[in-house]
């Protein structure tokens, strides 16, 4: 067993399948200086501050076409929406050759929203979105090195990057996203090759200032089955994916990354990416593996967090959390592993006292069973 760790000495070694003094320990969003919403999110904050290991992130963001161009202007404008407790947020875009507009349902009770209208519905669309002029973005980094320091051995902080296929899908939507591969694959390959140029130099950018070593992203879910097949996954995400990640590993730094759904016929191209931790990783009958089996695929060559499904958090009736972290944590017994859930504890407006005391006892037994891992 290794000697007494730091949150970010353990979480590093665990990322790189190297030994810890226990399994880490995330609860997915939380930090410090984080404000709940409701106060009922609050004991499940502190417990996880006090004995969890901590991820944060810092990115930046300028636009969907990520471009510093002057010649792009933007507008935002809240309406009245068409459901109780919800607003219509209209965002425009102002480029030479046209406008392209986005309507959000956005709730005003931290409910679940969903776009109404995407950037991009046509043909016609997507020309103006490649023909805007573009510039690449050289923004400040301070702010990582501020944020590194300020969080120091209590945890670690990930520098966002972009999955170019997600950052399509984000102006496109799922249905034409999947419609497109078929009858438009050539407009989509290039919408994904032209975004992934533009998250490279994004990348690089960073790189050459220092940021670093931990990169981490979400998104290759939306172009894995049932919606997309393995072929677009292969073209879409390994090809384009892969790229970027292998200047993140040449410059010495590793990457995290999320990707709901089944892993079964996607773990492998994850795997010739060179990504270094793969999250949820989804239990069935979410996913088609369970983490013995995961672990028999990758070996020790990736770190896997998650396991814990966010449902079970919402709930399990008394004792089974136990169960399942103890099950967890057991079979992911050979390599680099994280202890999360599937996804974060403030995904609705109020916690029940159910899913207080299932993440109270999630992240007790975690410290029990973590202890000794090999």
């Amino acid at each position: 067993m290794a000697e007494r760790m730091t949150k970010r000495e353990r979480l590093m070694a665990a990322y790189l399948c190297q030994p810890v003094d226990r399994v880490p320990i995330r609860v997915w969003g939380a930090e410090p200086g984080l404000k709940v919403w409701h106060p009922s999110f609050q004991p499940i904050l502190d417990a996880a501050l006090e004995h969890t290991d901590i991820v944060t992130g810092w990115g930046t963001w300028s636009n969907v076409f990520h471009s510093a161009s002057s010649e792009i202007d933007v507008v935002v404008a809240d309406r009245a929406g068409s459901h109780s407790g919800f607003v219509d947020r209209v965002t425009t875009y102002r480029v030479p050759g046209g406008e392209l507009t986005q309507v959000e349902a956005v709730s005003t009770e931290h409910k679940p929203g969903r776009v109404m209208k995407f950037f991009i519905e046509n043909e016609a669309d997507a020309e103006l979105w490649l023909s805007t002029p573009y510039v690449a973005a050289r923004p400040d980094v301070t702010p990582f090195f501020d944020k590194t320091k300020e969080l120091g051995e209590g945890g670690l902080v990930m520098a966002w990057m972009g999955s170019p296929v997600y950052a399509v899908y984000e102006m496109i939507g799922s249905e034409l996203l999947a419609l497109w591969s078929v009858d438009r694959r050539d407009l989509l390959r290039e919408l994904v090759q032209t975004m992934k140029v533009r998250l490279l130099h994004e990348v690089v950018h960073q790189l050459e200032n220092g940021v670093g070593p931990a990169y981490g992203y979400v998104g290759p879910e939306l172009c894995i089955p049932p919606l997309m097949s393995p072929r677009d996954f292969e073209e879409f995400v390994v090809g384009p994916e892969g790229e970027i990640i292998q200047h993140i590993r040449d410059a010495g730094g590793f990457v995290w990354l999320h990707c709901h759904g089944d892993m079964g016929p996607v773990i492998d191209g994850f795997q010739r990416m060179g990504v270094a931790a793969l999250n949820p990783i989804e239990p069935p009958p979410m996913g088609s593996l369970t983490m013995r089996e995961v672990r028999e695929r990758v070996g020790n060559a990736m770190c896997l967090e998650g396991n814990i499904e966010a449902d079970e958090l919402f709930r399990a009736p008394p004792g089974r959390m136990r169960q399942l972290v103890r099950t967890a944590i057991e079979e992911a017994r050979g390599g680099g592993f994280v202890l999360c859930p599937t996804s974060g504890f403030m995904e609705w407006s109020t916690a029940s006292p159910t899913q207080i005391a299932n993440y109270l006892e999630f992240i007790q037994a975690g410290l029990e069973y973590g202890r000794d891992f090999a």
